[in-house]
């Protein structure tokens, strides 16, 4: 396929998939909008991934393989931009996959919109269980518009991934952060969103997002995981502030924080590389720190296990978070 007739650019790091990677590709080949390349980046895999891909790209002109060292997936992904020569690109992650009419949905609603960015909804499948998030439809001509949902879409997880959106490729001039692990999909995102105005939402639910197991990066426990959600939070806060305009504290509405909190405690007490004195210890210096109370003192709309917390933090009872979480979890 020629670079001109080139629409759209999927990029996929590949990183030891071989057990779910052709679920993948079948489903990218099998898409019913045809106008794409598909750029698979091999991040040092050790099992058979690069073999597949390889098998693949002889079979289809549209793809496009490039194997280097294990660096990371945001390298992966960085490269994968690089090499990109379509007008929008599409993120995928190669243990997911697509519904057959998920590109086509896509380009239709930001060639329709006119719009820089496209944000879909997703469909989580996990041990069995399946679970369609969809956002309302709606389109924000300006920033200003975006204002008034960012933190709705914000919650809902809608705006923290990349595999759920349409960007421009003219529009990125931030690549993936590679100095960290956790974070770096919402940072891309919003370093993306300052350079653009016109916002289309879509409700499809076509991206198949699959998480296998407990043992992922982003739930089971790190020490700085708090860190790194504080740090999250901020750059949420100031994007509202700067970005959108949204002065008024109020306004500043951040569940997902809150949320990130509480799974960085139930976490914590599920260890069994922390002591119980340790654990404690953890869980007084973040419950006690000025801006989470803040935090816990804007949100209203929490649920139960959210609001509880809320409670024992703004009323300075912290001692009872861990017996607590020793009860549930």
């Amino acid at each position: 396929m020629s670079k001109s007739c080139v629409k759209v650019s999927i990029v996929i790091p590949v990183h030891n998939g071989e057990k779910v990677l052709r679920r993948c590709l079948d489903s990218i080949l099998g898409q019913t909008y045809r106008d794409f390349e598909l750029i698979l980046v091999n991040d040092g895999s050790v099992d058979s991934s690069e073999s597949i891909c390889r098998k693949y790209m002889e079979q289809d002109s549209r793809i496009k393989l490039i194997s280097k060292e294990q660096e990371g997936v945001s390298a992966t992904r960085n490269r994968g931009i690089e090499e990109a020569v379509g007008e929008y690109i599409q993120f995928v992650d190669c243990d997911d996959y697509l519904a057959s009419d998920y590109v086509e949905t896509m380009v239709t609603e930001i060639e329709k919109k006119q719009a820089d960015l496209v944000i879909a909804g997703y469909t989580r499948r996990r041990d069995g269980q399946v679970v369609e998030n969809l956002p309302n439809t709606a389109f924000y001509a300006t920033k200003l518009e975006f204002s008034n949902d960012f933190f709705r879409l914000y919650n809902h997880w809608y705006l923290n991934t990349p595999w759920n959106k349409l960007f421009r490729r003219d529009c990125i001039k931030e690549h993936f952060p590679v100095n960290r692990s956790l974070g770096e999909d919402l940072l891309f995102n919003l370093a993306y969103m300052k350079n653009v105005e016109r916002i289309a939402v879509v409700a499809c639910g076509g991206y198949q997002y699959c998480i296998a197991n407990e043992n992922s990066l982003g739930i089971r426990f790190r020490a700085d995981k708090f860190l790194n959600s504080m740090d999250l939070h901020r750059q949420v806060l100031t994007f509202a502030r700067e970005e959108l305009e949204l002065i008024d504290e109020e306004d500043w509405e951040d569940i997902t924080f809150l949320k990130e909190i509480r799974f960085c405690i139930t976490n914590l007490v599920k260890s069994n590389q922390v002591s119980k004195g340790q654990k404690k210890a953890y869980i007084r210096s973040w419950c006690t720190e000025e801006e989470v109370k803040q935090s816990y003192k804007r949100c209203r709309n929490l649920d139960k296990k959210d609001w509880v917390l809320k409670q024992l933090i703004v009323r300075g009872l912290v001692g009872f978070i861990y017996p607590l979480i020793c009860l549930v979890k």
